[in-house]
């Protein structure tokens, strides 16, 4: 997801490459959420839920992320700068940022409480 905003930004204003790269995204997504299902066992309790919250809380960064950098560049073309592109540094802040909610999760199914007979 972290990726996908900061590929965001170098399409911008391109039609078709905002297209394809939305298309990648959405396949991706529901991609992870078919393998999570698939692939998440009934241990700890609830790990398919937790999962789907983290995913749902790093998708709702996501959109908060690319809604935030927009206003940003907005900011700059209202003050008069024009389109400048956003350092690195803030395409790695929002890429970690937007990923911790799904980490926390998998931490969570993870290091979880398991029953006594599987310790």
């Amino acid at each position: 997801m972290g990726v996908y905003v900061a590929a965001y930004r170098l399409v911008d204003g391109s039609g078709w490459g905002e297209g394809i790269l939305l298309t990648l995204y959405v396949v991706t997504l529901f991609s992870l959420a078919a393998w999570q299902r698939r692939s998440a066992n009934t241990l700890p309790r609830k790990a398919r839920q937790i999962g789907y919250l983290g995913v749902v809380g790093s998708a709702l960064l996501v959109i908060a992320s690319i809604i935030w950098m927009n206003v940003r560049q907005g900011d700059n073309r209202i003050a008069g700068i024009g389109d400048q592109p956003d350092h690195w540094w803030v395409h790695a802040i929002v890429g970690a940022v937007t990923s911790l909610p799904s980490l926390a999760a998998g931490h969570v199914i993870f290091y979880g409480r398991r029953p006594r007979s599987l310790r």
